[in-house]
């Protein structure tokens, strides 16, 4: 048995065991709702995977988001995760990579996706369509206590108000596995000033503390220390208190650091220059006249096909339209995902923990077609196109 198979298998056995054990314990996905209606949260319940969302996490969610977007009683939506460990706190590492490898696994050997997977892959979308659709009509806010990467940055993104911690650490690491920021991330991105958007998507730069907010990752701070007492008092809250109790919590955290204001001001003016360029192949160029060596060592690890896709993607995607956002986004991850990088970028990550760079099959830029690129976007993708009707659809055990 290959080291591989024995992590999957591994995997497996410890996975079964732990849905098993649910019958006594609470759920992967803890949903509330007050006795009022009037506050509801959302609690990340996988410690012992990374809080990574499964179907069994997703599936949950989707169900509940639809509910609260019936609800009219409703003006806070807290969104959380439990923790148990000190050394790696983690709010969530978005979708679970196994899970994702037996998907397209599934595919590539027996070119079908099972029903089961297809709600799981548009309960992803629904879930962030809701929760943007929440945003606008009351009170969402993301306590990011912990490792924030990949789709789980989107609770964030997707929420009227986001705390960081000294324990946040975010990234979006999707072009490191043959993939792109998916789920309308670009969308997010696209909104950031001077390029940093694109430098974050293409380099999957990690971005700690206090530093979300200000490259506008996050509203606001707060000591992990306080994260317990902020919740509770914003749960007692009016819901026209909740941004002045954020505001308390920040400054008694005591966020403002003048060379951490130096550093991001150094790094803005660089993604301003540097990531100018639409082309990738001139962004690397402006790179190495930079010398700017950190973000070339970030841009070597990626899949040449992933930087050529989500460089194009960023320039493409709406930045006025989520919804619009979400559509482009599935149809061209939907082929991504089915070409033969992203297995094995998922494959390096299981056996070397991303400290490893994966084997590419297209090991340059130069190396990838230019009419496999057009393919990822101009195909309908074969399993389907995701139409705005299902993606609205409030019934969330309708897969596409």
């Amino acid at each position: 048995m290959s080291t591989l198979s024995q992590k999957l298998f591994l995997y497996q056995i410890v996975n079964k065991a732990d849905r098993a054990s649910r019958l006594f314990r609470q759920p992967a996905v803890i949903l509330q709702n007050s006795s009022g209606g009037g506050k509801g949260s959302v609690v990340f319940n996988r410690p012992r995977f990374f809080n990574c969302i499964d179907d069994t996490v997703i599936n949950p969610l989707a169900c509940f988001l639809s509910k609260c977007c019936r609800n009219d009683q409703l003006n806070l939506l807290l969104i959380g995760s439990v923790n148990t460990s000190k050394k790696n706190a983690t709010f969530s590492t978005g979708a679970d990579l196994i899970k994702g490898w037996r998907i397209i696994d599934q595919k590539l050997r027996k070119d079908s996706i099972t029903t089961e997977d297809r709600l799981y892959l548009i309960n992803f979308y629904r879930t962030q369509h809701m929760l943007h659709h929440l945003t606008r009509k009351l009170n969402t806010v993301a306590l990011l206590d912990g490792i924030t990467m990949g789709s789980a940055v989107l609770f964030g993104l997707n929420a009227k108000f986001s705390v960081a911690t000294e324990r946040t650490v975010w990234a979006v690491p999707e072009v490191t596995i043959g993939s792109l920021p998916d789920v309308g991330t670009l969308f997010h991105l696209k909104q950031l000033p001077g390029n940093l958007g694109k430098m974050l998507a293409l380099t999957g730069m990690k971005v700690r503390g206090g530093q979300l907010v200000r490259l506008g990752l996050a509203t606001h701070f707060c000591k992990n220390e306080f994260i317990t007492q902020l919740s509770k008092e914003l749960e007692e809250s009016s819901e026209e208190n909740i941004e002045q109790v954020l505001n308390k919590y920040q400054v008694m955290s005591e966020y403002e650091d003048e060379k951490e204001d130096i550093k991001i001001g150094k790094l803005k003016s660089a993604c301003q220059v540097n990531f100018q360029p639409e082309n990738i192949l001139e962004i690397i160029d402006k790179l190495r006249t930079e010398s700017s060596t950190t973000q070339l060592d970030q841009l070597h690890w990626a899949s040449p096909l992933s930087l050529k896709a989500t460089s194009r993607l960023y320039k493409e995607i709406s930045g006025t339209d989520y919804d619009q956002a979400l559509l482009h986004s599935y149809k061209v991850a939907g082929n991504l995902y089915f070409c033969p990088e992203m297995k094995r970028g998922i494959e390096a990550a299981l056996l070397s923990g991303g400290k490893k760079k994966p084997d590419w099959k297209m090991k340059t830029l130069a190396d990838v077609p230019e009419d496999l690129v057009e393919f990822c976007f101009e195909n309908a993708f074969q399993e389907g196109i995701l139409t705005l009707e299902q993606l609205t659809d409030r019934n969330t055990e309708n897969p596409y």
